[in-house]
């Protein structure tokens, strides 16, 4: 064998390695480098799945979005509804936690309605911004 065919061997051989490594990489590890889930636009179900904690941080925003006079909209309250449902179900063993996740729901359920429902009568929501 001569060098230059020896040297085009070598060369194949570790670009071949680099390209099974990528690609062994991809499928082995492929949500490292995912972005984390935008809270803002988790669907209801998904955020039962969360852990209690971010849940908790993600009802926090809601409710400061509603205090703030920004209405949520119909999708989102229906979501916030499925999501109290999920909660009873699976939360029973954490009463202090569920109690208070709860307690946030009601609340930016009960500011929403005073939000879409004013006094003057045009309902208002997000889905106008």
């Amino acid at each position: 064998m001569t060098a230059s065919l020896r040297f085009q061997i070598a060369a194949l051989a570790a670009l071949l390695c680099l390209g099974l490594f990528f690609a062994l990489k991809s499928v082995i590890l492929p949500d490292v480098y995912a972005p984390p889930p935008s809270y803002e636009k988790a669907p209801g179900l998904e955020l039962a799945r969360m852990s209690p904690t971010n849940v908790e941080i993600f009802l926090q925003s809601l409710l400061e979005k509603v205090r703030n006079g920004e209405a949520i909209s119909y999708e989102r309250e229906q979501s916030l509804k499925a999501i109290r449902q999920a909660l009873l179900e699976k939360m029973a063993d954490q009463p202090g936690l569920l109690a208070r996740l709860l307690a946030i729901i009601d609340e930016i359920i009960l500011l929403n309605d005073e939000l879409i429902y004013p006094d003057d009568g045009d309902s208002r929501s997000d889905e106008e911004r």
